[in-house]
C-alpha cells in the first residue's frame, strides 16, 4: 500500500512539473493514501514509544533488583566482618590472658 501511494506521488508530481494537470481522483486517491500512512506512522510511532517505556521500567526494575541484592550483600559482609572481629578479639585475649598467668599476691 505505501509503495503504491509513494509510486501515485512520484506519478503524479512528475506530471505536475510537465505542466499537466492531475487528476482530481487520483489526487483524492493519493491524499487519502497519505492519510493511511500518517495513521500507520502515528500507530508505530505510539507502539515504539510503548515499548521503550515498558524498556525502561524494565531497566530501573532490574537496577533496583541489582540495588537490592548488593545492599543484602553488603549487610552479610559487614555482620560477618563484625563476627570475625568478635571472634580475633576472643582469641587476642584468651591468647594474651593463658600466657600470662595471672600472679596473686
Amino acid at each position: 500500500m505505501h509503495v503504491e501511494v509513494v509510486a501515485t506521488l512520484v506519478q503524479g508530481l512528475a506530471a505536475i512539473s510537465e505542466g499537466e494537470p492531475m487528476d482530481m481522483g487520483v489526487a483524492v486517491d493519493l491524499v487519502m493514501g497519505i492519510m493511511d500512512m500518517v495513521e500507520d506512522l502515528e500507530v508505530a510511532t505510539s507502539v515504539a514509544v510503548l515499548v521503550t517505556e515498558e524498556e525502561e521500567e524494565d531497566t530501573v526494575e532490574e537496577d533496583l533488583d541489582m540495588a537490592t541484592r548488593v545492599g543484602a550483600m553488603e549487610v552479610v559482609m559487614t555482620t560477618m566482618e563484625e563476627a570475625i572481629m568478635e571472634v580475633e578479639t576472643t582469641m587476642i585475649l584468651e591468647t594474651t590472658t593463658s600466657s600470662h598467668p595471672i600472679m596473686v599476691q
